[in-house]
């Protein structure tokens, strides 16, 4: 069980179960009260009309949109000897909401940049990553001029590319992680241009 110290009708402390010791310790410095508590307790304790120590009760979070509102508490009603908390929904500044977003919108696009891209070779299709190692790698195939090379492509599949081969997958490789970018700059687009209706709209698929 959770408790809160009021004093004056102010939370001092809490929420959190009961502590004997660090109460008294808590009483004594902020309302200059010396006090004995008992070491165990499961009910509403009034040590004067000042200080007051009350059994916390929860309600349930209202619901609130995550991309523009957040949850502000907790706040406490005390009835018959219980202090129950209730926590409210409060607006977040549009520029801090739409910062969430673009955050979000940044992960979104780093998961496309890198999840590969299927390139035909030959009539073959076969996938190739896209982080920037991968591309790096074949930008310096490209930069050595080399004829051909061996790639692997999983645990049981090797093959020999080509010099056009090498270009046309990293051409493919560079088209799809730019792709990810150029979406990710409409999506910062869409944001800044929203309100706090439509904001939660922005879809980031």
């Amino acid at each position: 069980m959770l408790f809160v110290i009021v004093y004056n009708n102010s939370v001092i402390l809490g929420p959190m179960e009961w502590k004997a010791r660090r109460f008294s310790e808590v009483i004594e410095d902020d309302c200059e009260i010396t006090v004995t508590l008992p070491t165990t307790n499961e009910s509403y304790y009034e040590v004067n009309d000042e200080v007051k120590i009350w059994p916390v009760q929860g309600t349930q979070n209202p619901t609130f949109n995550t991309k523009t509102e957040y949850l502000h508490g907790p706040f406490y009603t005390y009835v018959d000897g219980v202090a129950i908390s209730s926590m409210v929904v409060e607006q977040l500044p549009l520029s801090a909401a739409q910062n969430f977003v673009k955050q979000d919108a940044s992960g979104v696009r780093w998961t496309k940049q890198n999840s590969g891209v299927k390139v035909t070779l030959n009539n073959v299709e076969y996938t190739f990553a896209t982080d920037l190692q991968t591309k790096s790698i074949f930008h310096q195939y490209i930069t050595a001029n080399l004829e051909s090379v061996n790639w692997k492509v999983n645990q049981d599949t090797w093959i020999v590319l080509s010099k056009s081969d090498i270009q046309t997958v990293f051409n493919s490789i560079v088209s799809h992680v730019q792709s990810a970018f150029d979406w990710e700059v409409a999506k910062l687009a869409e944001i800044v241009d929203t309100t706090h209706e439509t904001l939660p709209n922005i879809s980031l698929e």
